[in-house]
């Protein structure tokens, strides 16, 4: 469970600028989603324990709660699709024609999708061998409700760095709020 600065300064009884002052300054793990920080309850519980702050009752039952179940990677297929013929002649021009055909929300557009994966593939590639490659962005894209992946044959093989040094044919790109 994810607990919002709100959240936390409410069971501990302090300011939400005291909260993000220790997300600042003492190394409070947050994570940025959909414009609000969040903390994940296992983060909170060990940093409160580590600088000697009392665990809240209501953080402790949250750890035994039942976990929301994880999307499946089958249910991100089938909201993103499979695609076949992509022509692309190289690899921005094979991703840009994929992230094209994807069925974006109306609040994320396809040239920041883009840009997002073509900023992870000068990182390193996401080649991972036996003509297969799996672009992502590095970061998750908060404009999405829910995790999408979409499979994309090429016509043709198309050289991605891949680890194993062979050509591409399918992409399996992949995106996650």
């Amino acid at each position: 469970m994810d607990f919002t600065v709100e959240d936390i300064s409410r069971m501990l009884r302090t300011t939400g600028s005291t909260v993000e002052q220790w997300i600042a300054n003492m190394g409070l793990p947050a994570a940025e989603i959909k414009g609000e920080r969040r903390c994940r309850s296992e983060d909170l519980r060990r940093w409160l324990t580590a600088h000697k702050i009392t665990v809240p009752a209501e953080l402790l039952a949250a750890a035994h709660r039942e976990p929301a179940p994880l999307p499946t990677f089958c249910s991100a297929l089938e909201r993103g699709g499979i695609y076949h013929h992509l022509a692309g002649r190289d690899k921005r021009a094979a991703l840009a024609e994929a992230v094209e055909r994807l069925p974006l929300p109306d609040t994320l557009s396809a040239e920041l999708l883009l840009r997002r994966l073509l900023e992870r593939e000068e990182m390193a590639s996401t080649g991972v061998g036996d003509g297969i490659a799996i672009p992502h962005p590095r970061d998750p894209l908060p404009q999405l409700t829910a995790p999408l992946a979409a499979l994309c044959f090429l016509d043709r093989p198309l050289e991605f760095a891949a680890v194993d040094g062979l050509p591409v044919y399918a992409l399996f790109v992949m995106a996650s709020p």
